[in-house]
């Protein structure tokens, strides 16, 4: 491959202090879930597969300086697989599918760009944020012994990323990590008679992101294309009482591997 075709950071060096602006982004977006529970011993009891489809907003506002200021919003619905284990029985002897299931995440995310004015290292952007995730997870569908979960999370977000050019391409690996400030799982717990008992427990947890965007000039706007992988792992949470009875929420891990493309304007 010839020396013009493949550039790093020193593309921008035209371009020393940044410039400002806004830009945004409008797309779809898909993936795979898969969510797993598990016993004290290490031993999985329980798990949903889901494939997720949804939409994508993203509101940037650039500064001088390399700076910028990033709004994303993602909304996506599935149906799950879902294997479990009959009360006191074993993994696998339960299988449900066709249970609806809902994402909303939203982040809000400040970039800082290097300050190296020429060379590899000016490729490099550090950001930090905040996101917010709310999952529902509707095994009411199921039937009467369901019940709808609803997990709500908020969470930091601090991760590192670099930005290269390749022929007419675009190219930023990304790099992201993510702990838990505040999450709440809530079951809607049927009763007897009817209505529900709400039975919240808070869990503790960190997780990431490792994305590769591809950004190409289609016509008048910009094609963005973006393959993604995200994890969670949750701690067990705290003991909630009902009574005499004891009842916790138990370690979980999350995993989705995606796909979303998008239009800048």
């Amino acid at each position: 491959m010839s020396a013009a075709c493949l550039t790093t950071g020193a593309a921008w060096a035209a371009d020393p202090v940044g410039h400002a602006g806004v830009s945004y982004e409008l797309g779809l977006t898909h993936h795979d879930e898969l969510y797993e529970e598990f016993d004290d011993d290490g031993s999985k009891f329980m798990q949903e597969s889901a494939s997720m489809y949804g939409v994508k907003a993203v509101l940037r506002q650039d500064f001088a300086q390399r700076r910028a200021l990033k709004a994303s919003m993602t909304y996506a619905e599935g149906e799950a697989d879902y294997i479990g284990a009959l009360q006191g029985g074993e993994y696998g002897e339960l299988g449900l599918s066709g249970l609806s299931r809902e994402l909303f995440e939203t982040a809000l995310v400040y970039e800082q760009g290097a300050w190296a004015e020429l060379g590899f290292w000016r490729g490099f952007v550090l950001h930090a944020g905040l996101g917010y995730r709310r999952l529902v997870d509707n095994l009411q569908d199921a039937g009467p012994s369901g019940y709808k979960r609803i997990n709500e999370r908020l969470y930091t977000i601090l991760g590192v990323s670099y930005k290269f050019q390749l022929d007419e391409w675009e190219i930023v690996p990304t790099l992201d990590f993510r702990r838990s400030l505040w999450s709440e799982h809530v079951s809607e717990l049927p009763l007897v008679g009817g209505g529900t008992y709400r039975l919240v427990h808070e869990q503790e947890g960190t997780g990431g992101e490792a994305s590769l965007m591809l950004v190409q000039r289609i016509g008048r706007y910009p094609l963005v294309i973006r393959p993604f992988y995200r994890w969670w792992e949750m701690d067990a949470s705290n003991v909630v009482y009902i009574g005499t009875d004891g009842y916790i929420e138990p370690r979980n891990s999350t995993s989705e591997v995606g796909l979303d493309i998008s239009l800048r304007f």
